[in-house]
């Protein structure tokens, strides 16, 4: 016994020491590794707040949405719990390029319907969180846009993300800057007993031309998910002018959509076409949209006899009809009566407008899509 004593004063550890030495240990390294999880919720709100815009941002900027393919902002307020994501970039492929439509949607310029606060949580940040936000968009020229609630003084995250914004394609035809004489023709010889004259003009746009890949869609005429618009100015002063000195008409009979296929035929389309319950096209006559002097029609309204008028235009809603038939394309036909209130010159005749304008990537044609610059700010809280 004595000699046990002994030999464990000289220093040999029992093992019972040993074995309780070693648990404290393993305790002792397993909560210190669980701290910096314990305590990462409270270092910083900041920080998560900040991850939690940053996302957001991603979302807004890099992303399409979803659905993509007909995009989420063609929806309608009867399909808005079928939007999944609310990205506003034009595809996949142009990251930090923002679509026209989307934007306007997501703002809440849209007459369709409007977005609420569970609509931009649930479709955009995304979190278990009631999350405030602030969300803008400064484009160049225009006047700034915003969503949300006001900014606090502190703890909040902040993205800010430059960004372009892609502007759609318009057609601007006018009769008199002799870009294209041949849309107006003079070949009514006319007398006082001579029945009333018909002709059509029409505006086409062929599908297959436009959609080319070889094109990025920064910059490509897509029917399928941008307005294509033009206007016509100037028709009555491209005729005779003795057509109003003596109480002559130029009436606009009808409006009519055609489906054009590959091989050059046509077929009207029915008054009251349309997709996704929107009007296929909004038409404008008497000055411009806004104007207090402009008359608007749809689709549904249509036909409607419109005399002497020197201005009119129309916007074409997406997607346009059979617009993902790329063999395809599509006609807008206007016909116009004219009546001449006296003889014409027996040898140039009457002028009245006919011809086909081309909606293409003819600079002459169409103004082209182009990119203008942007700001856009997320503040998450």
């Amino acid at each position: 016994m004595n000699r046990s004593m002994e030999f464990n004063e000289d220093g040999v550890l029992s093992v019972d020491f040993l074995a309780g030495f070693t648990i404290f240990m393993i305790a002792l390294i397993m909560v210190i590794s669980l701290l910096p999880g314990i305590l990462a919720g409270i270092e910083s709100e900041a920080i998560d707040y900040d991850a939690v815009a940053y996302r957001t941002s991603v979302i807004l900027v890099e992303d399409p949405g979803w659905p993509s393919n007909p995009p989420w902002n063609q929806m309608d307020e009867y399909h808005k719990a079928d939007i999944e994501r609310m990205g506003l970039s034009l595809s996949k492929d142009t990251p930090n390029i923002l679509s026209q439509g989307k934007i306007d949607l997501f703002f809440n310029r849209n007459a369709d319907f409007a977005l609420d606060e569970d609509d931009y949580r649930s479709k955009v940040i995304f979190g278990d969180i009631p999350y405030l936000y602030n969300f803008s968009l400064r484009i160049d020229g225009e006047q700034p846009l915003f969503v949300g609630q006001e900014i606090p003084e502190s703890s909040y995250g902040y993205q800010r993300r430059l960004v372009k914004v892609k502007e759609e394609s318009f057609a601007h035809i006018n009769f008199t800057d002799g870009s294209h004489p041949e849309y107006s023709s003079s070949r009514v010889v006319w007398n006082v007993t001579d029945p009333p004259h018909q002709a059509d003009f029409a505006v086409e746009m062929d599908y297959g031309e436009l959609y080319d890949r070889s094109i990025s869609p920064a910059y490509r005429i897509d029917p399928r998910s941008e307005e294509l618009g033009f206007d016509m100015e100037n028709m009555l002063h491209s005729l005779d002018w003795n057509l109003f000195l003596n109480n002559g008409t130029m009436t606009l009979e009808k409006v009519r959509l055609y489906k054009v296929l590959d091989d050059g035929s046509s077929q009207p389309l029915p008054y009251n076409w349309n997709d996704w319950n929107n009007e296929t096209y909004i038409f404008y006559y008497g000055n411009t949209p806004g104007s207090s002097e402009a008359s608007v029609l749809n689709g549904s309204s249509f036909p409607k006899t419109i005399e002497n008028e020197t201005y009119i235009r129309m916007d074409l809603n997406p997607p346009l009809p059979f617009s993902d038939e790329m063999t395809s394309g599509l006609r807008v036909n206007f016909t116009f009566n004219y009546i001449w209130d006296g003889s014409s010159d027996p040898i140039s005749g009457h002028r009245y407008l006919s011809g086909i304008h081309e909606y293409n990537y003819d600079s002459d044609n169409v103004v082209q899509p182009y990119l203008v610059d942007g700001v856009m700010e997320v503040a998450i809280w």
